[in-house]
């Protein structure tokens, strides 16, 4: 063992300039985690606003088509009906007329892509409430739940729906059995 002499080490006291260190060390600590929170809430403040906008514009354009799309749709009319007509009207002025209307109805088809807007096909598919709009049912040879007749096109961007289709729905064979799975969709309207 040693013999020398061991010191009892007494606490100093805390200095006051030692005190103030530590008080600015955590006033520091506390400010940069403020600045950090504020910094992500601004980032987050900043992605909020841009979908925001990006929302905003979206919905303006939708609102500006939707006055734009009974024309594109009597457009789409007169083409059917030149295209009908045609064979009756022989000249080359009504030709000259139903090219012109096809080139017009291309062009807003064509505008209406571009800010990512586009027609759905809806005949011969499945009736989807989240897509189409029912106006009416029709006994066919279609399978029931079919569509058979589309009055309107519907429209969407991406998976966005701008406008439903106006579509008649099969409702099955009139004069056909009834199965098993008509009885039971039948039962379920009923309640």
């Amino acid at each position: 063992m040693d013999d020398t002499p061991q010191q009892e080490t007494v606490p100093l006291a805390p200095s006051p300039l030692a005190e103030v260190l530590l008080r600015l060390q955590g006033e520091a600590r506390n400010n940069y985690e403020r600045l950090l929170r504020s910094a992500a809430d601004l980032e987050n403040f900043k992605r909020r606003t841009k979908r925001d906008q990006t929302e905003g514009v979206r919905r303006a354009e939708d609102a500006v088509v939707m006055h734009f799309l009974p024309v594109i749709d009597n457009l789409q009319r007169a083409i059917e009906h030149a295209e009908k007509s045609d064979g009756e009207r022989q000249g080359e002025g009504f030709a000259a007329l139903a090219d012109g209307v096809k080139m017009v109805h291309k062009q807003f088809i064509a505008a209406l892509e571009r800010i990512g807007i586009v027609a759905f096909d809806s005949l011969g598919q499945p009736f989807d409430p989240e897509l189409h709009e029912a106006i009416q049912q029709q006994p066919s040879d279609e399978p029931r739940g079919k569509i058979i007749a589309e009055f309107q096109q519907g429209y969407k961007r991406e998976s966005h729906l701008v406008r439903p289709a106006m579509v008649v729905v099969s409702m099955g064979r009139a004069d056909g059995p009834v199965d098993a799975a008509d009885i039971a969709d039948a039962g379920a309207e009923d309640q």
